[in-house]
């Protein structure tokens, strides 16, 4: 495709990326020239890949201390963006044809006052697009150069911008992994490890509360608020019935079982193992964090 107008840059947070990053580099090409992987030391042709396509890579250093949101925000200040707008997109990720032909023309017209905007995000999965329990899901993906950044946080990375600054815009990103269901359920395992860990920083102290509890979505806090062990069912039951999941056949429920009620669940139980061993003591926390997550809080 022929990008005569290329206001936007995007950027590929990358580890081990080998089965997806032609797909996302190459999608990305479509919108604009302007395309950075931020990699991390991967083991596998991450790299190779990407650089054979065009893209401009650069290293970012992962360490005990590191996370998705500081990597993120690493690429904000280190990467030479030339664009007026940034755009983050996931390497199992991929842009559908009207959001590829529609961005850049949609960007032109975006208020002055607007410094990061939203999309939609599609989930396929086992080939499937997932419709009714958990689309359309706004996510923040857009920023201004050097008008934002992302929470500190270890899970859902958060743009930090305030509301009034934010708009939406109609179009697509399809989040659709091809390593299968044994890799998703140990990446969500990580995933349940990462949320764990920033539930016990932003809950376990009055100080942390207090730099951190107001970054926490309405919505996560109404369901932190639940009593713990009911709250993966009860939002099971919202996702597959309220949200009518059901339609979605198999797949839907196989999806909003796993991804609501069996990753939740997966959740409070480690939250509750941490609690039986180290009550209300924030620095017995953060040695169990240590010990057994192998993370610096």
């Amino acid at each position: 495709m022929n990008v005569s107008i290329c206001d936007v840059s995007v950027y590929i947070p990358t580890y081990n990326e080998t089965l997806h990053i032609e797909r996302a580099v190459s999608s990305a090409l479509k919108i604009t020239p302007h395309v950075y992987v931020i990699d991390s030391s991967s083991s596998d042709d991450t790299v190779s890949k990407a650089e054979a396509l065009g893209a401009k890579v650069f290293q970012y250093h992962w360490s005990s201390k590191a996370n998705f949101a500081r990597k993120l925000n690493w690429a904000l200040r280190n990467v030479p963006f030339e664009t007026t707008w940034l755009m983050r997109l996931d390497a199992d990720e991929y842009f559908l044809d009207k959001t590829i032909s529609q961005l850049n023309q949609k960007l032109l017209h975006i208020p002055h006052h607007i410094n990061a905007v939203s999309l939609n995000r599609r989930f396929i999965f086992l080939g499937k697009w997932i419709k009714r329990g958990f689309y359309p899901q706004r996510s923040l993906r857009i920023t201004r150069l050097g008008c934002a950044e992302y929470d500190d946080t270890w899970l859902d990375e958060h743009v930090n911008v305030p509301s009034e600054q934010t708009n939406h815009l109609p179009l697509d990103i399809v989040d659709e992994s091809l390593i299968g269901i044994n890799r998703w359920v140990e990446k969500h395992i990580h995933y349940s490890n990462l949320q764990v860990i920033e539930d016990v920083r932003s809950m376990s102290s009055k100080r942390q509360q207090g730099r951190f509890g107001q970054l926490k979505s309405r919505r996560y806090a109404f369901y932190s608020s639940l009593p713990i062990f009911l709250r993966p069912a009860i939002f099971f039951f919202y996702r597959y019935f309220i949200r009518r999941g059901f339609l979605d056949g198999s797949r839907g429920f196989i999806y909003a079982f796993l991804q609501a009620w069996w990753y939740r669940l997966l959740i409070d139980v480690k939250l509750y193992e941490i609690n039986s061993f180290c009550g209300a003591d924030y620095n017995k926390k953060k040695a169990y964090i240590k010990k057994y997550y192998n993370v610096d809080l």
